[in-house]
């Protein structure tokens, strides 16, 4: 699920966003479709907007947003895969590009071991307008996981992934059990030449 959409639009009705704002989101999500990995000077120009913004407000209104707006939209069958690694012994963790607080009420939500996401650094309670490094986004979340699983003792190779987004090939093609959900025709077709597993999780 791409939430991003959803917030832009949710925030710019509640007149929390620009117009500059939405306008660099829609380039975003532009790249963000496209598979792009150009876009991150746009998530730091973003980023540089919640400067002076309570971490507290934003962690608040990113649990409104998942719990009215989002859980209803979690495709069905991810609680039984979830459920299925769950008996299996197996971390599940969320890897995602979404801030660390819009991925810690998800994570929340299905009781999950940890939750790797893009991160905002925080002074004194407030936004400073810079991210941590890397962004959680394509090289990006391989890096993420990486590091999680060498502090677990345990290699990618023994890990699934699953998405739906072109943009994760470099994560796609690291683990040892790469899952492609509800693909579009290009990543399809990556799955296709690859052999990766193509689930329907709708």
């Amino acid at each position: 699920m791409n939430s991003a959409r959803l917030w832009v639009a949710r925030e710019r009705r509640e007149g929390k966003l620009r117009k500059r704002h939405v306008g660099q989101a829609m380039l975003w999500f532009a790249l963000y479709r496209l598979g792009k990995t150009g876009m991150e000077e746009t998530v730091r120009t973003a980023v540089r907007s919640l400067e002076g913004l309570p971490e507290a407000e934003l962690r608040a209104r990113s649990l409104e947003f998942w719990t009215e707006e989002l859980v209803s939209k979690v495709r069905r069958a991810v609680p039984d895969v979830l459920a299925a690694h769950q008996r299996q012994g197996d971390l599940r963790v969320l890897l995602s590009g979404t801030s660390a607080q819009l991925a810690a009420a998800c994570a929340a939500h299905f009781g999950l071991d940890g939750a790797l996401s893009t991160t905002f650094e925080v002074a004194d309670g407030l936004f400073t307008g810079r991210n941590e490094e890397p962004l959680c986004y394509g090289a990006g979340k391989l890096h993420h996981a990486t590091q999680f699983a060498d502090q677990h003792g345990i290699t990618l190779d023994q890990c699934s992934f699953y998405t739906d987004s072109y943009s994760d090939l470099p994560m796609l093609e690291a683990v040892g059990t790469p899952v492609v959900v509800d693909p579009d025709r290009r990543l399809l077709r990556k799955a296709q030449r690859r052999g990766w597993q193509v689930a329907d999780w709708d």
